[in-house]
């Protein structure tokens, strides 16, 4: 639960109604139901009396939303203490995948952004699941979500149920990333077999969904007999990409600097299920704001000039 929850429970009891406050908010009214739900269940009581007139709050309620505004008035109160008098702040809330293209159009926003105004950025890296619910809740207002094709219906749905727009950003195969000194450095064809043979590096909190029994044996399999480490941030893969010469890791394409920087390479590879998608994500209703747009043209900018390399 956080601050963003209570202002949706607070204006469900000044409107009084689900739906209507779901219109007011940019949301649907399943979603906001839902969270509603999750609130209460995680509170121990309901918030609200529901009928078909519509929504009251219960006992319990009341002094719950009395606690929710006072929260909210403290907080907007902190807010203004640091809020500058012109109100010119940059802002940028975003959820993204672990991936040396995105967080280098990262860089190059902050490096547009007045540091000597107020500045407000939420940068976070995660997995796909995670970032379609921080959008879907309001912890972030924009997010990338990242997907293997072979899981796209699972993922798309998903968005969908969360009531999320979403626009296709980037779609690639790929690449092998190893250290000048790998053993298949040189070696043109790069399948399953040959990479079975060496240690990949990869993410240990990406999620498979839930699919068919056949395909998830298939997949499995696969995964049993790869060599694996897994990691939770894209410094550790690059160190040991650089100081461990039989280990891999399968990326989106990483720009010369990069690989200048650790001594890696990246190399076309034919291994199975290896072609991605990247798609941005928001909230139905949400206007993008300057430092979003700001944001979504630089990464736009780099994904163009990724497809030239």
């Amino acid at each position: 639960m956080n601050t963003q929850h209570l202002k949706f429970a607070v204006e469900i009891a000044k409107i009084g109604s689900i739906t209507e406050a779901a219109n007011a908010l940019y949301m649907s009214q399943p979603q906001l139901s839902k969270l509603i739900l999750d609130m209460e269940r995680s509170l121990g009581f309901p918030i609200f009396k529901r009928s078909a007139r519509g929504v009251v709050p219960t006992s319990k309620g009341e002094k719950f939303l009395a606690h929710a505004r006072n929260i909210l008035e403290q907080v907007d109160i902190i807010e203004h203490l640091y809020r500058p008098d012109d109100e010119n702040i940059s802002r940028l809330d975003a959820a993204v995948p672990r991936a040396s293209y995105i967080a280098d159009t990262f860089y190059a926003y902050l490096s547009r952004v007045r540091f000597d105004r107020s500045v407000k950025v939420d940068f976070r890296e995660t997995n796909s699941r995670r970032i379609i619910k921080n959008v879907a809740s309001g912890d972030n207002t924009i997010g990338i979500v990242r997907f293997n094709t072979c899981y796209e219906n699972y993922f798309m749905q998903f968005i969908e149920e969360k009531d999320l727009n979403s626009r296709l950003l980037y779609e690639f195969d790929c690449k092998m990333l190893m250290s000048k000194k790998h053993p298949l450095v040189q070696e043109n064809y790069i399948d399953d077999r040959a990479a079975e043979q060496f240690t990949e590096v990869n993410y240990g909190d990406l999620t498979i969904p839930l699919l068919p029994v056949s395909k998830m044996t298939e997949i499995m399999t696969k995964l049993e007999k790869r060599k694996s480490i897994s990691v939770y941030d894209r410094q550790s893969q690059y160190e040991i990409l650089s100081r461990y010469h039989d280990c891999y890791s399968l990326c989106s394409p990483v720009e010369p600097e990069m690989l200048s920087r650790y001594d890696l390479v990246q190399r076309d590879c034919r291994v199975s299920d290896n072609h991605c998608k990247d798609v941005l994500i928001y909230r139905r209703g949400y206007g993008f704001s300057e430092d979003d747009k700001r944001f979504i043209q630089l990464l736009e900018s780099k994904i163009e000039m990724l497809k030239t390399l």
